[in-house]
């Protein structure tokens, strides 16, 4: 049975360029879908990015790096003479900065002792598990900074062989929370679970509401891609911007905050770089994919 008017689709589109269809919706659709996963991708970046650096095991091999690596050794031994030397009587300012180099050798052959980093990876465990586990409770740092102590002590006698001089408190505590810090394990789990939503939600809405092939791999590309590029900058920034760290006004404490900050900026930084070499290989296989099976379709001439 056949229409007593029949209609040629392609006057009607004449007539009627701009009627809305199922492509407009189509189109809205992908781009909302497409910026729902570059934002599940940025935080699922942030959640690998802490939860690789905020472990008790990164966290102690930081501040032993830290600790130990020049220039920012010589930069921590500096700012713990800072500290120091108000302790000191006037009469004695003078010896004591004409014997600085002599102090930052003791400070930095102190940190390189295993002795010295045992009791520093006790301590960061302790307060790493305190903190996870929400349970009140105090870190005795007296054992490390008595070593520092001692060492500046056997190089100047005239700086006291007492941890007051360096550290006003020498113990951390850790107050009772109703539940503990999500931490290290916690964190990563999230994270990769919202980097693998992120990444295969990307690419089943450049498939299946995209209609270009060229459009397809653009589409997931950006979303993938986006969120990493834009953590590498986050990271970058956080490297190259001034750390305004005025509550702490004691050098020791700020210098190693911020070597803390800048060690997880580049944590940061790597998160994302893992996005663009999934972004990147992805649309490459894809493209490749596509290229195979057009060949394999391709007609085959008759002999």
């Amino acid at each position: 049975m056949t229409t007593p008017f029949p209609v040629d689709p392609a006057e009607l589109q004449i007539y009627a360029p701009n009627l809305p269809g199922p492509s407009v919706g189509r189109r809205i659709g992908a781009v909302l879908l497409l910026l729902v996963m570059s934002a599940v991708l940025v935080f699922g970046t942030g959640f690998r990015a802490l939860g690789s650096f905020v472990t008790a095991s990164s966290l102690s091999h930081q501040v032993i790096v830290i600790t130990t690596t020049e220039p920012t050794s010589t930069t921590l031994a500096d700012a713990l003479l800072t500290d120091l030397r108000p302790h000191l009587a006037p009469s004695d300012l003078a010896a004591f900065d004409a014997e600085k180099p002599s102090l930052v050798a003791a400070i930095l052959a102190t940190a390189k002792e295993p002795a010295t980093q045992a009791l520093l990876t006790t301590d960061i465990d302790r307060l790493f598990a305190l903190l996870k586990d929400g349970k009140a409770g105090t870190v005795d740092t007296t054992p490390v900074i008595d070593r520092f102590a001692a060492s500046l002590h056997a190089a100047d006698p005239r700086i006291p062989a007492s941890p007051s001089t360096l550290v006003n408190n020498t113990v951390i505590t850790v107050s009772a929370r109703n539940r503990g810090l999500p931490l290290g394990g916690s964190l990563s789990t999230t994270g990769w679970a919202l980097t693998a939503l992120g990444v295969l939600g990307a690419f089943l809405t450049a498939r299946f509401l995209v209609r270009r092939r060229t459009w397809q791999l653009l589409a997931f590309g950006l979303c993938v891609g986006g969120p990493g590029l834009f953590a590498v900058a986050v990271g970058f920034n956080l490297h190259n911007s001034a750390v305004h760290l005025s509550s702490i006004t004691h050098a020791l404490p700020r210098a190693l905050v911020t070597q803390i900050l800048h060690a997880g900026a580049a944590a940061y930084e790597f998160a994302g770089l893992v996005l663009v070499a999934i972004a990147v290989p992805g649309d490459a296989l894809w493209w490749g994919l596509l290229k195979w099976r057009g060949r394999d379709a391709s007609p085959v001439t008759a002999r």
